[in-house]
């Protein structure tokens, strides 16, 4: 069952990019694990928007909030609680933390 939570353009199509939970036997195996063993119950039930998956884990509480790409399981960005942890002395920024939340991917 697609449940709408966000709306959003279309792309130039003229139609609403719709972003809907999905069943955790939909995503990427890779995702799925890190879903199963992340804390189902303390994360919301999977949202997708085209090809990208967000997972939110508590952002509004200092959790975080991640997007992957569903088709090969690749981690795009983490946000949310995840951008307020402090770097460690001589640690480089790193590019998929915080350094685009959402990320380009997520379109809705």
């Amino acid at each position: 069952m697609a449940v709408l939570l966000l709306t959003g353009c279309g792309g130039g199509s003229g139609e609403p990019v719709v972003a809907y939970q999905i069943a955790v036997e939909q995503l990427h195996p890779a995702i799925a694990a890190r879903y199963s063993f992340g804390g189902a119950p303390s994360c919301s039930a999977p949202v997708q928007c085209r090809s990208t998956v967000s997972i939110d884990c508590g952002s509004a509480t200092d959790g975080p909030k991640d997007y992957y790409d569903n088709p090969t399981g690749k981690l795009l960005m983490r946000c949310g609680g995840a951008c307020m942890l402090p770097r460690m002395p001589g640690e480089g920024a790193d590019p998929l933390t915080c350094s685009q939340c959402p990320p380009k991917e997520w379109t809705c």
